[in-house]
């Protein structure tokens, strides 16, 4: 599928406004799978450029994950965690591999 890439101008010295900008877009784009990808802890006043990219995955799984799910700690950045949705799962899982070189 295309790349939906978007250059825009952000006041990023109005950090509520700046999330508020990105987190819509990216919601917008993601129909609504991805609601906040940004908060006020991850910019700040001075920034002059964000690069930012949103992906979901949207797929059938052979073995279905529970409905409910928690909020747990996600690792961000060396110091920097937020809280999300996880789900979860137990199971015996084949898996595979795939060399892409030197990626």
């Amino acid at each position: 599928k295309q790349n939906q890439i978007k250059l825009e101008n952000i006041d990023f010295s109005d950090t509520a406004n700046a999330v508020q900008e990105i987190n819509n877009w990216v919601s917008q784009k993601t129909r609504g799978n991805i609601q906040e990808i940004v908060s006020e802890q991850n910019l700040s006043p001075d920034m002059s450029m964000l690069l930012l990219n949103a992906i979901y995955f949207k797929g059938t799984w052979r073995y279905k994950f529970n409905e409910t799910n928690k909020r747990a700690s996600f690792q961000i950045a060396q110091n920097n965690k937020m809280s999300v949705h996880m789900m979860k799962q137990t199971n015996r899982l084949r898996f595979g591999e795939i060399n892409f070189g030197e990626y």
